[in-house]
């Protein structure tokens, strides 16, 4: 197998007095659960004397009973937003929203804020919801950026409420990211037309972790996972979908290209986005030219994953992607189609201009191996992850295949290379060595990644801290003896950039080492500042470099 070689070399910071001893890892706590946030108004509270339009504001509800809360209970992202649009739009009306930080009964700064949305070709009269991604923080109220006519019946900033425990606080004109609200007095017995999904980031990509990130648990939010995308990235507006079958899509096209895969490989974890409840399957597909023609395509049924069940979140504002793994090898030219249950199908996106196309037909049955659908423009929220299979053995090589260049092992260590000459005797076997071609090494495989806790704080200069939260241990699983770089990085915009490395030789099976977020810089060792970080592994030998794998942690404030 062609050994991945480093293309070039880093300079590695050797972090002796930085590593400290290895610490009980903290009992992971569960994620919480998505919520929803806020309230909207009616016909019957926003229209006539109770509601008020005609702003071009921004609106914070600063207090609020426990019945409909507009404080954020965790750090989390706003995944979607709805309003109550009135009975006249203008063209240029528009809502925002938008998150608070109070620092007074009445005044408070503009936190975040989220992608305004017109309103003027919308339902009026009636709900409309929107797909949104800003960040939230716990203890942050919900506010909103309005820009609508002065007509009485146009969309209400402000709705009256019957109780005396809210209270609202406008400031015109609106309130930009980094800017103070006005402080003007407070709005009893009211309460802002705006609701908002609430969804946790345990990992800290910006992605909601239940509808938005197909990595839950990485930095990598809107691709694979491991290996290459099949199909959408989950993310944007949804359209109305088509009428609902007991049958199959396949995605055809994405982008104006075909989808098929360029390379073989084996399909290890699929998704389906806001999937009814009930049973779904995927399964690999080849084009049968001989059965296709006009608006049909016909494909050969090569495999077909286990039946797996989706149950659909219980209040319908909440979006959900559900994953499975599986074990499914697709050659060169396949496609990946998926079967929904009776009376379901999944989100859809448009395609007017024919960008994206799906085939949609008959599911198959056990033992047919043809199927025939008929082509429609559209994406369909589905994906898959294919991962390469360079031992042709059915396996992912990335998280299946421990051993990579081996048909014949999946689990455990690679077998030991006999030399020329056969130096261990008939039968016997040696490890590879400097001798051993490249190309014949076994690649390193990190097989699993984590630090815990993946929230602690720098170990004060000078000192041990009096509070135990301090420090974590970094603890990785390897298929090989291998060097491993850990390497310490912050997000700039769309990159990573590097704060520090460290090297560590690790035998085969599991290592851990304590880290308590220090590390030199100029000569001086210095705490790593609060914030969320990534750690990038990559294990080396033999002259080869194995997959990279990733985790995050955070870094707290000092007490």
């Amino acid at each position: 197998m062609q050994a991945v070689r480093l293309v070039r070399s880093v300079a590695v910071v050797v972090l002796s007095s930085v590593l400290a001893a290895a610490l009980l890892a903290a009992p992971s706590i569960a994620a919480p659960a998505p919520v929803v946030l806020g309230q909207v108004g009616s016909a019957s509270t926003t229209e006539g004397a109770t509601g008020w339009g005609g702003c071009k504001c921004t609106v914070a509800q600063m207090q609020s009973p426990t019945g409909s809360p507009y404080t954020i209970p965790y750090d989390g992202v706003i995944v979607s937003s709805g309003t109550y649009v009135g009975t006249t739009v203008e063209a240029g009306d528009t809502v925002q929203v938008q998150t608070v930080h109070k620092t007074g009964a009445t005044t408070g700064t503009v936190v975040s804020e989220g992608t305004p949305h017109g309103l003027l070709s919308l339902p009026t009269g009636a709900v409309s919801r929107f797909l949104d991604r800003l960040p939230a923080h716990a203890g942050d109220v919900l506010a909103a950026r309005f820009h609508d006519s002065p007509l009485i019946s146009s969309t209400a900033y402000f709705f009256k409420s019957t109780s005396a425990a809210d209270e609202t606080e406008f400031s015109e004109p609106a309130v930009a990211p980094g800017g103070s609200l006005a402080g003007n007095p407070t709005v009893a017995q009211r309460r802002v037309n705006l609701e908002a999904v609430l969804e946790p980031d345990e990992d800290q990509d910006g992605y909601g972790d239940d509808s938005q990130d197909l990595c839950p648990g990485s930095p990598i939010a809107t691709t694979a996972c491991s290996g290459s995308l099949f199909g959408s990235d989950l993310q944007g507006e949804r359209s109305a979908k088509p009428l609902s079958c007991s049958c199959m899509y396949v995605q055809t096209s994405l982008g104006g290209a075909s989808t098929a895969a360029s390379s073989p490989g084996v399909i290890v974890r699929w998704r389906v986005l806001n999937g009814g409840s009930g049973a779904y399957r995927i399964h690999v597909l080849t084009d049968n030219p001989g059965g296709s023609g006009g608006a049909f395509r016909a494909f050969h049924v090569l495999g077909t994953s286990d039946t797996v069940n989706v149950t659909a979140p219980i209040n319908p504002v909440f979006s959900q992607i559900a994953s499975f793994p599986t074990r499914l090898p697709i050659p060169v030219g396949g496609y990946v189609g998926l079967t929904v249950p009776g009376g379901s199908v999944p989100s859809v996106q448009s395609s007017p201009g024919g960008q994206a196309t799906y085939a949609r037909g008959e599911a198959p049955f056990p033992g047919v191996t043809g199927v025939v659908g008929e082509t429609h423009n559209g994406m369909i929220m589905y994906d898959a992850d294919i991962e390469p299979d360079v031992d042709g053995d059915g396996y992912g090589d990335v998280t299946q295949d421990s051993c990579p260049s081996s048909a014949s092992v999946h689990e455990g260590p690679c077998p030991t290379v006999v030399p020329p000459g056969g130096g261990a005797g008939a039968g016997g076997a040696q490890a590879p060595t400097a001798s051993t071609p490249p190309d014949r090494r076994p690649l390193p495989i990190i097989r699993s990644l984590e630090v815990r806790p993946r929230r602690f704080r720098a170990k004060p200069l000078g000192g041990v801290p009096a509070s135990g939260d301090w420090g974590a241990k970094v603890t990785l699983s390897l298929s090989t003896p291998a060097t491993v770089t850990l390497a310490i990085e912050t997000k700039h915009g769309h990159h990573f950039q590097v704060v520090t490395r460290l090297t560590k030789k690790a035998a085969a099976g599991r290592t851990s080492v304590g880290f308590n977020g220090q590390y030199h810089h100029g000569g001086k060792l210095v705490d790593l500042s609060p914030g969320a970080y990534r750690l990038t592994a990559r294990a080396t030998a033999g002259g080869g470099t194995g997959p990279v794998k990733h985790t995050t942690f955070t870094v707290l404030p000092s007490a």
